[in-house]
């Protein structure tokens, strides 16, 4: 059984991808994630912040905003698990290629600092 909304509109391919995974995913955490990612987040209520880091161990840490007060950096999962759930969250919504790569490229600019990154002298 998925988590996501199952209503039709979220099929229909004449509505916009972002629209489309904004609603299939409205009240979990992935769709926190969608939020924060195309900045679409609620004035009240839970949000992540507009920006995330990935940790040396590969966990996703961004801030929180519940009960109208942010909060952290949080941990939100590990990016596998992260990329793992919006390509779940793509297929669920039958996003074309194009889309798809869309929405990952959203997931790209929300990465503000990779610190597993390093850097090798040439």
């Amino acid at each position: 059984m998925s988590q996501f909304s199952t209503s039709t509109d979220i099929y229909d391919v004449a509505r916009g991808w972002k629209w489309r995974v904004l609603r299939a995913s409205h009240s979990t955490t992935t769709g926190l994630i969608v939020q924060a990612i195309l900045a679409k987040q609620t004035a009240i209520g839970q949000a992540f912040g507009k920006h995330c880091d990935i940790s040396l161990d590969g966990t996703v840490m961004c801030m929180h905003r519940q009960l109208g007060a942010w909060h952290g950096p949080i941990a939100v999962g590990s990016i596998q698990s992260v990329r793992d759930n919006l390509r779940r969250l793509a297929d669920h919504c039958k996003l074309g290629d194009a889309d798809r790569e869309a929405l990952f490229e959203e997931l790209r600019k929300w990465i503000r600092k990779d610190f597993r990154a390093t850097s090798t002298p040439q």
